[in-house]
């Protein structure tokens, strides 16, 4: 048997005070009235304490009835022979310990060691058992060893960490655990506040054959938490001087027991750490309420812009950042033979783009790259944008190696080549003609990418313009297809690690952006979508820039010597082996400054690294629920028990908890025993001494008098 909560059990100190009460309480007299007193002799009256137990049973079931109840509030749980270990066989115990930023909610983390020590005191003492401590990534913080006190003090080591969560990660590295060794039996045990977004990839793990899974569900019972999403800024000179606009969502995520009709919240705008402006929110039920600031006077060069609330019950994601970049205009090269008129709206397009601007030049011949210059910091590579036009392979190879991004706007005079080479992700295969069908629409794409970023709110918009006619593209290895047409035909290609080292994305983009092949240039989806078209290709983003924890970060080639400053101030070379294309991982929250040399004056990059949104959704799954769906196909095909429904899964643990409806009963059942008994038989009697006469003792006992 084990507990749920079995912090209460510390309750039974408790039990001393029916013994207080019993030695504390003084024997008493009740006066007798009488009309004279010459005929009585005189004794002293003495009111002593108590020094021993003069009641024995009547504290018995005064204790008892205080251990029921407390043993109630408790949570006492059977657990099969199996998971108890109590039939002696070797196990192999792996225990999952969650520590993500949502396990940092009153209480849970609390609930959460408990848990974990009651596992660690139902092991045998032939029985193994390791720690896996998980956020974003799985460490095993314990290796799989009979040293349960090494568990106990890795389990005390831990903390929750502004992270993410994933189980599934943390699940193979347990199944890795257990396959190292035969001949035990194996249990894993998860505990967790079993957040729903924590929980995917979890059904495609495969455990050992013959496994034992459990979850333990510590969430709390009730929650509200209230977060920032979809931050977004935009510079503007009106008068000349760099404003900076900053826009948000407010969104709450609430149970029923704890929502609120209407609540008014206040939300601070900070610019480089400090106090910008304030504005307050009014949320009505659990609704999002968009959250905006004056623009504020910022600095030319990049800034660290953060949003905060008031801290709630995970004050861990009170707060956003994003890195606003140093606006520098992106040198767009447009490469092209066609007549103006056929490429008017992409310049008009290009023209309204100003998060950063462009500098827009037209060419009909591609010569060499422009020059990057910069001050230390990172320049903004160019961008080629060809227009209907292939250029020549060792003249696009000489823009790749600048870092340039490509973009190929394809048409029927490309398709007609049947062709395309590296560093394109995509070959044509001539042209699509919809005219006499009504035209293609867009029916599959992917919002979640960076480029169309912009749509994530709105997607039918990318499913409203026709196209009349446009290429045949075929994908080639390793390439992403972002968007397809409703025929299946890919629409936009992005590439991989095509080109030289550090080079920026390559893409083919086959919808039409001329009025004589389709609506696209007239609806307005387009601007957006041709200005995330260049940013993604100048691998900038527009708005407030900011990564997630867990990301990992390519440092730029051009930064040398560079020194890396985390958000708790710990210094790290990236780069100290002489590796040109340095990877590093973002594993805390907050923000990163990126120095060449030697971490000292103005930055050459600024990082802004969030927790991911989901963390902050708190909504969990029953513990029952939550179970890789390989377990019962691993398991032998004789013990159907070891893979009940979820219904009977439920059932069988709310058997397994249901003794505390017993233990109050039995509570309720001694202490009306106890009242019973201290108000009837001999209890309910007084021997008076005092008033029985000294000489009347030998003449027997006097009847006993009823108070």
């Amino acid at each position: 048997m084990g507990f749920l909560v079995p912090a209460f059990l510390g309750a039974l100190l408790t039990l001393a005070l029916p013994l207080w009460l019993h030695l504390r309480r003084r024997n008493r007299r009740t006066p007798v009235r009488f009309p004279s007193l010459q005929f009585l002799q005189a004794l002293p009256i003495q009111v002593t304490r108590r020094r021993r137990l003069a009641d024995l049973p009547l504290l018995l079931l005064r204790a008892l009835a205080v251990a029921a109840v407390v043993l109630a509030f408790a949570r006492p749980v059977l657990r099969p022979r199996a998971d108890a270990g109590g039939d002696g066989a070797p196990r192999d115990v792996v225990l999952l310990v969650d520590r993500s930023l949502s396990m940092g909610t009153p209480g849970t983390w609390a609930r959460t060691l408990d848990s974990a020590r009651a596992v660690l005191d139902a092991l045998g003492p032939a029985d193994r058992v390791a720690v896996v401590a998980f956020d974003d990534a799985a460490e095993v913080v314990a290796p799989l060893a009979p040293d349960v006190a090494a568990a106990r003090a890795a389990l005390a080591a831990l903390a929750p960490r502004p992270r993410g969560s994933a189980v599934a990660g943390a699940v193979r590295a347990a199944s890795a655990l257990l396959d190292a060794r035969t001949g035990a039996a194996r249990t894993l045990v998860l505990v967790s506040d079993l957040q729903g977004s924590a929980l995917r990839g979890l059904g495609a793990v495969t455990l050992p054959a013959g496994t034992a899974w459990r979850a333990i569900g510590t969430g709390p019972a009730e929650h509200r938490n209230r977060w920032v999403g979809s931050l977004r800024t935009r510079r503007s000179r009106p008068d000349g001087r760099s404003l900076l606009a900053v826009q948000a969502q407010l969104r709450t995520s609430a149970s029923p027991a704890r929502a609120v009709a209407r609540e008014t919240v206040v939300v601070t705008l900070l610019v480089n750490g400090r106090a910008a402006a304030t504005t307050t929110v009014t949320v009505t039920g659990s609704a999002e309420a968009p959250v905006a600031f004056a623009p504020v006077a910022v600095p030319e060069e990049a800034v660290l812009v953060q949003v905060a609330l008031a801290p709630d019950d995970l004050p861990g994601d009170d707060t956003v950042r994003a890195v606003v970049p140093r606006e520098v205009p992106i040198p767009v090269t447009l490469l092209t033979t066609a007549p103006s008129e056929e490429t008017a709206y992409l310049l008009q397009a290009l023209a309204l783009v100003d998060a950063p601007r462009l500098a827009v030049e037209r060419r009909a011949k591609l010569g060499a790259p422009p020059a990057r210059g910069g001050d230390g910091a990172a320049a903004v590579p160019p961008v080629l944008l060809a227009w209907d036009l292939l250029p020549p392979a060792a003249t696009l190879d000489a823009w790749r190696a600048q870092g340039a991004g490509v973009v190929l706007l394809a048409g029927a005079r490309v398709a007609a080549r049947r062709g395309s080479g590296t560093p394109w992700p995509a070959t044509l295969q001539g042209m699509a003609d919809r005219t006499a069908s009504g035209g293609g629409r867009l029916t599959s794409w992917r919002v979640e990418h960076p480029l169309l970023a912009p749509f994530r709110e709105v997607p039918q918009a990318l499913g409203e313009p026709r196209a009349w006619r446009y290429p045949r593209l075929e994908p080639a290895a390793g390439a992403e297809v972002l968007a397809r047409f409703d025929d299946g035909l890919p629409a936009i290609v992005q590439g991989g690690s095509a080109g030289p080292a550090g080079a920026s994305p390559s893409i083919v983009v086959a919808l039409p952006l001329a009025t004589s092949t389709g609506e696209w240039p007239l609806h307005p989806a387009f601007v957006p979508l041709v200005q995330q078209l260049v940013h993604q290709a100048a691998a900038v983003t527009s708005g407030g820039e900011a990564l997630v924890t867990g990301s990992r970060w390519r440092v730029p080639a051009t930064v040398q010597d560079p020194v890396l400053r985390e958000p708790g101030g710990r210094l790290q070379r990236p780069a100290a082996g002489g590796d040109a294309e340095a990877v590093v991982s973002l594993a805390d929250a907050g923000s990163y400054q990126l120095f060449a040399g030697r971490a000292a004056g103005v930055p050459a990059q600024l990082l802004a690294v969030n927790v991911p949104e989901a963390e902050s959704q708190l909504e969990a799954l029953p513990a029952t629920l939550v179970r890789p769906d390989s377990v019962a196909a691993a398991a032998p095909a004789a013990t159907p028990a070891t893979a009940p429904s979820d219904a009977e899964a439920l059932a069988q643990t709310e058997r397994r908890q249901s003794g505390w409806r017993w233990l109050l009963l039995l509570a309720a059942a001694l202490l009306l025993v106890e009242t019973l008994l201290a108000t009837r038989g001999r209890r309910a009697v007084v021997q008076d001494a005092l008033l029985r006469p000294a000489a009347s003792a030998a003449a027997g006992p006097t009847p006993p008098r009823r108070e």
